[in-house]
């Protein structure tokens, strides 16, 4: 079941033709066959993402560029 909403939410962004997505934690609650889908799925996207992540396998995965926030500034890992 969440393997399907996940992926209708993708296919949904994408037919909306946005040129940005906002993402705050979108792995939180799925289970790892989602997880996939949905890497798969922004993977396919070729306009702007942006991402809050704990998830080290979606920064991978889907980020082309990491800003790391932390108490001490920014760590641009471009």
């Amino acid at each position: 079941m969440c393997h399907t909403i996940v992926q209708n939410h993708a296919e949904l962004v994408m037919f909306l033709n946005a040129n940005l997505i906002i993402l705050d934690e979108p792995t939180n609650h799925l289970e790892l066959e989602s997880i996939n889908s949905y890497n798969d799925a922004l993977q396919d996207y070729l306009e702007t993402i942006l991402v809050s992540s704990h998830t080290q396998e979606l920064a991978q995965t889907v980020a082309n560029r990491i800003i790391e926030i932390g108490p001490n500034g920014f760590i641009d890992k471009v």
